[in-house]
C-alpha cells in the first residue's frame, strides 16, 4: 500500500518561505502606555496639571512669563483707595464689586481687569498690556495702556477723551498714537458712526479743575469728586 501511494502522490518540493515585509514607516506608530507615544515624530501628550495656575485667586501673566496671582481690590464702597505697591508690576490688577468710590492705582502693571463697578472714578496706569472692563456703569475710568485701540461690545453712552497731561500717565514704551479715538464697536458694523460712543470734548466739562480735584482727593472729598464727574446711579 505504501509503495502504491508513493507512486500516485508526488513528493513535496522543498522551498523557502517568504519573509514578511516590514510595516511601512507611515504605520509604525505604537502606543505603549497612555500619554506616551513611541516610534513617531508627534509630540508627547502633556499633562494639563503642569500648566494650571494656583488653586485659588486670579492669575495673570507676569513680566517673566510665569503665572502669578493678581492683586485684587474688591468691595470698595463710599471711600478712597490709593494703591502704590510696586508688586503690581509683576502681578496685574483686578478691581471688582465696588461702588461710589475713588480708586487711584498709579503704578506700572502688566494688565488690568475691572468687573462690576458702579458710580466710581478709577485712575490706573501705566498698563503694559491690555485692559478688560465689564459691568462698569455710571463711572469714569482714566487709564494709560498699550492696547491697540478700544473695543466695545454691548455698551452704550460711552465717551472717550485724550489722556490729561496733568496726570502724568504716559503709557509704557512712550506710545503717543491717538488710538483712543479709533473705537471698534462689535455691535455696529455699519459704515456710519456708532451711536454707542462719542468723543468727549473740553466743552463737555472735564477741565484742569476736575483732574486737580481727583489728584488731591481724600476720604472726606470722595462725594465731592464723584459729583464733579457726574458719577450718579
Amino acid at each position: 500500500l505504501e509503495e502504491v501511494r508513493s507512486e500516485v502522490v508526488p513528493k513535496r518540493k522543498f522551498a523557502f518561505k517568504p519573509k514578511p515585509k516590514p510595516a511601512s514607516s507611515n504605520h509604525s506608530l505604537q502606543v505603549s502606555e497612555p500619554g506616551e507615544i513611541v516610534g513617531s515624530s508627534a509630540p508627547p501628550v502633556e499633562d494639563p496639571s503642569e500648566h494650571q495656575g494656583p488653586e485659588s485667586g486670579i492669575t495673570s501673566s507676569g513680566g517673566s512669563g510665569s503665572l502669578q496671582q493678581a492683586s485684587v481690590l474688591s468691595n470698595v464702597h463710599h471711600t478712597l483707595r490709593t494703591e502704590s505697591n510696586r508688586e503690581h508690576a509683576d502681578r496685574g490688577i483686578m478691581i471688582a464689586d465696588s461702588s461710589h468710590c475713588v480708586i487711584k492705582c498709579l503704578v506700572p502693571s502688566p494688565n488690568l481687569t475691572i468687573n462690576e463697578v458702579q458710580s466710581s472714578v478709577i485712575v490706573c496706569g501705566p498698563i503694559n498690556g491690555a485692559a478688560l472692563v465689564t459691568g462698569m456703569t455710571a463711572s469714569t475710568l482714566v487709564i494709560a495702556c498699550r492696547h491697540s485701540r478700544p473695543i466695545i461690545e454691548d455698551c452704550s453712552s460711552m465717551q472717550f477723551a485724550r489722556l490729561p497731561d496733568s496726570l502724568n500717565l504716559a503709557p509704557l514704551g512712550g506710545a503717543t498714537s491717538d488710538y483712543w479715538a479709533q473705537v471698534d464697536d462689535f455691535n455696529w458694523l455699519k459704515a456710519d458712526h456708532s451711536p454707542n460712543w462719542k468723543i468727549l470734548t473740553p466743552e463737555d466739562g472735564r477741565g484742569a479743575d476736575h483732574w486737580k480735584r481727583l489728584l488731591n482727593a481724600t476720604d472726606d472729598s470722595v462725594s465731592e469728586v464723584l459729583q464733579a464727574f457726574e458719577t450718579t446711579g
